[in-house]
């Protein structure tokens, strides 16, 4: 069975991953394969600046932006240029059929998304104009060295099932076993792609939207509770209300963009050899509110 067939019609075809569970005897195969969740897995290939067109999708280098763009800071520094992407080029429903997403990090500091004030260590920003409006754009300090290495990118469409410690699973009812780990994250990389284990955390995985290979323990309840901290709106909410957010938040988060320590291909290193992820509320990426997202950093 190939990735084209857990599609139909352009959809993901649960009956097909349910019976690809069970042929790895993974039990409560259905509730497991309801879990599963489009992305599109990212290949950086190192190359020159010079070689990246205008407006194409990349890691590192310099952004193509509006002329009157202004580059994102936390406490009068310019964050890191980390990804741009083409939403043309990637064509995912749940995203703008046109424009890009640019992603800035405070690499100085690398903030683990933690504490309230990580709020403004990280930015994602969607730019729409034509690409003929597009300039590309160097650091504000002008040092070369604040930039990382250029890679062009390729998307690959895939199917994401969630880590088996993910809590997603515990809350759909699902134990599975540790004997059965090994069967079940065969299957996972099976339908994400992946040439190496991401149970094991062995390899590199860069992908958008889709579940997330964690590190450490989900993070969705994290996200709501530290995008409330620090929003002076929702800061001051009575407790209920609290509560009653953090019940909803592992519905409510969704899976922006995974970024891996990368020695390869952009030269970045999260933590100890760790990974970034860009969380957004499911209501704020249909509103296309990329402002409104919670980055959380977990490495080893």
């Amino acid at each position: 069975m190939t990735m084209r067939d857990m599609f139909t019609n352009g959809k993901i075809d649960v009956a097909a991953i349910a019976a690809r569970l069970r042929e790895a005897t993974i039990p409560d195969a259905d509730t497991l394969a309801a879990l599963a969740e489009r992305s599109w897995r990212i290949t950086a290939t190192r190359t020159q600046m010079s070689a990246i067109e205008l407006g194409q999708s990349r890691f590192g280098g310099r952004p193509d932006v509006p002329a009157d763009f202004l580059w994102p800071t936390r406490d009068g520094r310019p964050l890191s240029f980390l990804a741009q992407l083409d939403l043309v080029e990637i064509a995912a429903p749940a995203l703008p059929s046109r424009g890009w997403l640019l992603f800035f990090y405070d690499v100085e500091e690398q903030p683990w998304g933690s504490k309230p004030e990580d709020a403004a260590g990280s930015r994602v920003v969607y730019v729409d104009v034509a690409r003929e409006a597009l300039v590309r754009r160097s650091h504000p300090t002008d040092e070369i060295d604040a930039e990382f290495q250029p890679c062009s990118l390729a998307f690959a469409e895939a199917i994401d099932l969630p880590d088996p410690y993910d809590s997603v699973v515990e809350r759909a009812g699902v134990d599975i076993a540790y004997e059965q780990t090994e069967y079940y994250g065969a299957v996972l990389d099976e339908l994400a792609g992946n040439e190496t284990s991401s149970v094991d955390d062995y390899g590199v995985h860069h992908h958008l939207l889709g579940n997330p290979q964690l590190i450490q323990n989900d993070m969705r309840a994290e996200c709501e509770q530290m995008a409330m901290a620090s929003n002076p709106t929702t800061r001051s909410l009575p407790k209920a209300r609290v509560k009653e957010s953090m019940k909803r938040a592992p519905d409510e988060w969704q899976l922006l963009l995974q970024l891996d320590s990368d020695d390869d291909g952009p030269e970045w290193m999260w933590g100890d050899s760790g990974r970034i992820y860009f969380w957004i509320r499911r209501t704020d990426l249909a509103a296309r509110a990329f402002d409104k997202t919670w980055l959380i950093l977990q490495c080893y």
